[in-house]
């Protein structure tokens, strides 16, 4: 689950965001997450993209693969 989340993060793969409601407020393009963080950090241009707190997605996935190499070490992983 960890490679896919990373994949979803990065806006790889057939990957569909849906919307759960009738709301064009709702963001329904890729995460966009790294690519928002990218462009915070002025490696790219572009304007950020989805939800104010979306980068809690990828402090997430932060976690979770730090708690994953703590129990086991993946070299993919840490890759």
């Amino acid at each position: 689950m960890i490679p896919f989340q990373w994949d979803v993060l990065n806006n790889r793969g057939n990957i569909v965001i849906e919307s759960e409601r009738e709301d064009a407020t709702i963001p329904t393009e890729k995460s966009h997450v790294i690519e928002n963080f990218r462009i915070a950090a002025g490696q790219k241009e572009g304007h950020h993209y989805g939800w104010l707190f979306q980068d809690s997605d990828l402090y997430k996935w932060i976690e979770a693969a730090a708690n994953t190499i703590a129990l086991e070490k993946d070299e993919a992983l840490v890759a």
